[in-house]
């Protein structure tokens, strides 16, 4: 009995059927299931195109008040935003929006980065250098170690307020950090790496060098300080070396008393370099006491010389000279003289100021107590934002 009921089983419309008729009408409806999943799929791959980009689309408000949409947001970083058309949107210039994927990550960069960022652009607008400070303190630890146009502006903008609080020796390190930020942007459009702005930093052609940080009068302890960290950055550069790289490091070490250090800095095959360990050999000749050999050779070349070759050619031999007795002495005063007559108007006073510092307290040291008294006034008139300057009118000599 229980098997006849099971092989004649009674449908909806009681029509009486086989199992193996059961089976077929099960697979029937199975079919047109199938049929009709197909259907939808097919007709979920005509609409969907129409409808992602709708859904998928991004929206992001800039500082402008200009708000984006219909454009998805590829990726980001710390150098931008990209979207799928491929441009490219600075931190700076966004105030918000919403992104598909990594929203707390995104809205953090707006924070801790967009913000800063834009504070440096509205400063760079307006000239008001000395109030970078703050921003670009702030963005320094995220991106001493980056490459791109974001590191090279933070870079330049910390080392031009290190260099307007009479923090020189400090400067050097994101300045020689924005070399490198700049190395790597060789696939970048030119306007990349332009600051918002009239002012850019003016690098020398010759040497490399940021003109507005010539590599001389360095103060010693200031100098020795700095070294480790220089080191540390020099080393996380790719190779070769810039020139200005090993420049800057090889007079810190020197001005901070470390000669090993620095010759092993300009240890290149270079021609250029030679001129640079000239002046090392003076400035520990004159540490020591005794005579540099390199002196005459100097003396003879840098009339034909210009930029910062020239300007730690006079300052290195107007010292040198003026440490000594005489004729020689006379000579080297006249040098140091001559600098700060063709730098008073450049782009870093501070060598000019240096000079004429080393000048009047050389003239102390002789006697001629009028001749320092007419260089004291000589720096507080033309000289007085310069560290000599700042050092004379709080009456520390």
């Amino acid at each position: 009995m229980a098997r006849h009921l099971f092989l004649n089983r009674l449908n909806q419309t009681g029509e009486r059927r086989s199992l193996p008729g059961a089976l077929a009408a099960t697979a029937g409806r199975n079919r047109r299931g199938v049929r009709l999943g197909h259907l939808l799929l097919w007709g979920i791959g005509c609409i969907w195109p129409l409808v992602c980009p709708a859904m998928a689309a991004d929206r992001l408000i800039l500082r402008n008040l200009e708000v984006i949409t219909g454009r998805t947001v590829v990726s980001f970083d710390e150098n931008g935003v990209r979207l799928d058309n491929g441009t490219l949107l600075g931190w700076d210039e966004l105030e918000g929006g919403s992104v598909a994927t990594k929203q707390d990550e995104f809205q953090q960069m707006i924070r801790d980065v967009g913000e800063p960022l834009f504070r440096i652009r509205q400063r760079l607008l307006v000239g008001d250098v000395g109030s970078l400070d703050q921003p670009s303190e702030l963005l320094w630890p995220r991106y001493r170690t980056s490459r791109g146009p974001v590191a090279y502006r933070v870079a330049i903008c910390l080392a031009w307020s290190r260099i307007a609080r009479g923090q020189r020796e400090q400067a050097v390190v994101p300045v020689v950090w924005a070399m490198e930020a700049r190395r790597a942007m060789s696939g970048w459009p030119a306007e990349a790496w332009q600051l918002p702005g009239p002012r850019q930093p003016r690098w020398d052609p010759q040497t490399g060098l940021l003109l507005e940080l010539l590599p001389v009068a360095w103060q010693p302890e200031a100098a020795g300080q700095v070294l480790d960290e220089l080191g540390a950055t020099v080393g996380r550069m790719q190779r070769p070396l810039p020139l200005a790289a090993r420049i800057y490091y090889a007079t810190l070490a020197s001005a901070a008393g470390q000669f090993e250090r620095a010759a092993n800095a300009l240890d290149s095959s270079e021609p250029q370099l030679a001129w640079w360990r000239g002046l090392i050999e003076l400035e520990q000749a004159l540490a020591e006491g005794r005579q540099a050999a390199a002196a005459q050779w100097l003396s003879t070349q840098w009339p034909a010389t210009s930029g910062p070759m020239r300007v730690a050619a006079l300052f290195g031999l107007g010292r040198y000279y003026s440490a000594q007795q005489d004729r020689q002495a006379e000579r080297g005063l006249l040098l140091l003289v001559r600098l700060a007559a063709e730098r008073q108007s450049n782009d870093d006073p501070e060598p000019a100021a240096a000079a004429l510092f080393a000048v009047m307290k050389r003239l102390e040291e002789l006697g001629d107590a009028a001749g320092s008294a007419r260089v004291h006034v000589e720096i507080l008139t033309h000289f007085a934002n310069t560290r000599a300057g700042r050092q004379l009118a709080a009456g520390r000599p």
